[in-house]
C-alpha cells in the first residue's frame, strides 16, 4: 500500500515538472503543495523571462567603437580635429605617451593648417561625419544646445586642464586674485561647479533614454495573447472532452 502511494505521488510530481494534464485527483495536502509550488514557479519565471525579453527588445544600448585613444587609434575609422592653436592641439604636440604622439603625427600634423577655428565648427563636423573632435568640457557645454545632434562624451578618452588668469607681470591686482581663488577652495565652489558640471555633462551628453510606447511591445503583447487564447481553447476542449467522456462512462454504468 506504501509503494503505491509513493508512486503515484512520483507520478504526480512529474506530470506536473512537465506540465502534463492528468484527471487524477488528490486531496492530499503535501501533493496539493507540490502542484501550488510548481505552478507558481512557472508563473515567476514566465513573468520574469518576458519583462527580461521584452527589455532586451526595446532599450537601446550604445556600442562605442572605442572608448580610449589607444581604441581610436586602432579603429583608424575616424577623423580627429582640436581648436587651432588651442592648448588641447599643444598637449597633444608635446605629449610623451606613444599613443598620444602617434595620434597627433597621424591625425592632426597633415591637417594643422586646416583645423577648425572654434569649436563650434568642430562639434558640427562631428554631427556630419565619422569625426570626433577634443574640447574642453565647459566649450562643450557652452555650444552643446547649437548642435543639430547628440554627442557622446568618449569615457576614457580625456586628459587634465588646468584655468588660470593672464595679467600683466607684477600686476597689482596678483594678490587681490590669489586671495579670492584660495577663499573659493576653502569655501567649496570649485568642488560644487565640478559636481554641476558633471551632472549636466551626464544629462545632455548621454544618449536619450528611448521611450517605450504600446506600438513598440504590440507583437510581443499579440504573441501573448494568442497564447494564452490557445492555451484557454486546449483548456475548453479538454474540459468538454473530460465531460463527454463522464456522460459516456454513467451511461454504461447504469446500462451495466
Amino acid at each position: 500500500m506504501n509503494a503505491h502511494s509513493d508512486d503515484r505521488k512520483r507520478s504526480l510530481l512529474d506530470a506536473t515538472q512537465i506540465a502534463g494534464g492528468h484527471n487524477i485527483s488528490t486531496k492530499s495536502t503535501p501533493v496539493l503543495l507540490v502542484f501550488v509550488t510548481a505552478y507558481l514557479t512557472a508563473v515567476v519565471l514566465t513573468a520574469s523571462y518576458s519583462a527580461s525579453f521584452i527589455s532586451y527588445l526595446t532599450v537601446r544600448n550604445v556600442n562605442l567603437p572605442f572608448t580610449d585613444f589607444n581604441g581610436f587609434l586602432r579603429d583608424g575609422s575616424y577623423t580627429l580635429t582640436v581648436m587651432r592653436k588651442s592648448a588641447e592641439l599643444e598637449f597633444f604636440k608635446n605629449a610623451s605617451a606613444r599613443v598620444l604622439r602617434e595620434i597627433y603625427e597621424k591625425f592632426l600634423l597633415p591637417y594643422e593648417d586646416r583645423l577648425p577655428s572654434g569649436t563650434l565648427e568642430g562639434l558640427q563636423k562631428v554631427c556630419n561625419s565619422r569625426h570626433a573632435h577634443v574640447t574642453s568640457i565647459n566649450h562643450l557645454m557652452f555650444y552643446m544646445n547649437q548642435v543639430n545632434c547628440s554627442l557622446i562624451v568618449v569615457p576614457d578618452a580625456s586628459f587634465p586642464s588646468s584655468l588660470a588668469f593672464a595679467t600683466v607681470k607684477n600686476s597689482a591686482y596678483k594678490g587681490l586674485l590669489n586671495y579670492k581663488l584660495q577663499s573659493i577652495r576653502r569655501e567649496g565652489f570649485i568642488n560644487i561647479w565640478k559636481n554641476y558640471v558633471s551632472s549636466k555633462m551626464k544629462s545632455t551628453t548621454d544618449t536619450p533614454a528611448p521611450s517605450i510606447n504600446i506600438t513598440d511591445i504590440a507583437p510581443i503583447l499579440c504573441i501573448l495573447a494568442g497564447g494564452t487564447g490557445i492555451a484557454l481553447c486546449i483548456f475548453g476542449l479538454e474540459c468538454f472532452i473530460k465531460y463527454i467522456f463522464r456522460i459516456v462512462n454513467s451511461k454504461a454504468t447504469k446500462y451495466w
